[in-house]
């Protein structure tokens, strides 16, 4: 009982801290912008299609959810969706504080509540995350379709240069260090360290691994595509609230 309310105090600390390192950086994003004007815009907005869009961004939380919850089952770890849907809000929490900490944070977070070791709970996050870019890509491929003047008069606009090269690279790269991983594994464990590192990294991998073990595999490709349809209409929809918005299309939506 004591054990569970320093539990919960360390947590509700946590958050605490959270909110407020998210709040002192989000005084220095403001900081430099016109606020007179930002509250005018907010004054026009009509708020029925914010909470319309509200509504869908929460639902992706909660199918997110339940769809971490059939990527841990097959290897052992049944969760409830209340649990795993607070570590994946608390992630995005910690996103606001540390971009790109938020992952790290869904796992040590479940680990908290659930006990789930954070290495396999990690890799599973990793999957997802190959999961998410598929999905991006799908929709870049719409918007390229739809919208392809205006995404090429932007491109030549930006400057931005494209090297193939750099990105070929870096997956020779990716390849060549998982080959030699798996080829000198068991030499590499001789050494205290990289043992427990590569415990850490087959804790990650076996997540990873974890959705060619699903129990069920339509829900699995439901919910993917129930979370990606809400995302789209949690950012289409909120264009409809300002009047300088209101008339974006579907593929606009995409863009």
């Amino acid at each position: 009982m004591e054990e569970r309310k320093t539990s919960a105090l360390k947590n509700a600390i946590t958050i605490l801290v959270s909110i407020a390192i998210a709040g002192i950086f989000l005084w220095l994003a403001l900081r430099g912008l016109d606020l007179d004007k930002i509250e005018q815009s907010l004054k026009k907005a009509n708020y029925i299609w914010v909470g319309f869009a509200a509504v869908f961004g929460v639902s992706a939380y909660i199918f997110r959810a339940v769809r971490w919850n059939l990527l841990l089952e097959p290897m052992g770890h049944k969760i409830s969706n209340s649990n795993s849907l607070w570590s994946i809000s608390f992630g995005y929490l910690m996103n606001l504080t540390i971009p790109r900490s938020g992952e790290l944070a869904r796992s040590t977070a479940l680990y908290g509540v659930e006990k789930v070791p954070v290495d396999k709970s990690f890799g599973t996050i990793i999957l997802e995350r190959v999961i998410d870019l598929v999905c991006m890509l799908i929709f870049l491929g719409l918007t390229l379709i739809f919208k392809f003047e205006a995404i090429y008069s932007f491109y030549e606009k930006s400057g931005v240069k494209f090297n193939p090269f750099f990105i070929i690279g870096i997956i020779v790269g990716i390849i060549s260090s998982f080959v030699v991983f798996i080829k000198f594994k068991e030499r590499f464990r001789k050494f205290s360290l990289l043992s427990k590192i590569i415990d850490f990294i087959d804790g990650i991998i076996a997540g990873l691994t974890s959705v060619f073990k699903l129990r069920q595999k339509i829900k699995f490709i439901l919910l993917t595509g129930g979370i990606w349809i809400c995302y789209f209409f949690a950012s289409y929809l909120v264009c409809f609230s300002l009047p300088e918005t209101s008339d974006f299309t579907l593929a606009d939506g995409c863009f």
